[in-house]
């Protein structure tokens, strides 16, 4: 089955996004599917459960010479949901969540394309 490319009118449908923040995400698109495909996306991780079945997390990247956080405009693509203090939650354990969170954004952002093997991290 062929991935749909990510319109404004699907973050809206099947995302669940308003439509200022899919508008926002389509601006920022070009720039997010040229620092997925150069791996220049840094993640941090803020909170672990108790149980460490899920933790909050945020990705971001650098646009125009400042650090841009996504959690915004694309948390709720590679997030499960996002939590009352704005944070992306993202569920599972026993392997790296970070990768998973961006291998969903890869996907989501550029269908069709070969995901480049293996995600590097970055100390900020």
């Amino acid at each position: 089955m062929k991935r749909q490319t990510l319109t404004e009118e699907r973050c809206i449908k099947y995302y669940k996004m308003t439509t200022y923040q899919a508008s926002a995400a389509m601006r920022l698109l070009p720039a997010v599917k040229r620092a997925l495909k150069a791996n220049k996306i840094w993640a941090t991780v803020h909170t672990v459960s108790a149980s460490g079945m899920s933790r909050t997390i945020s990705l971001y990247m650098v646009h125009k010479g400042e650090i841009v956080c996504l959690d915004w405009s694309f948390g709720k693509i590679y997030g499960d949901s996002i939590t009352k203090d704005r944070e992306v939650r993202i569920s599972g354990c026993g392997m790296d969540m970070l990768f998973e969170a961006n291998y969903r954004l890869f996907t989501a952002c550029c269908p069709g394309s070969k995901y480049q093997g293996y995600c590097q991290y970055n100390r900020l």
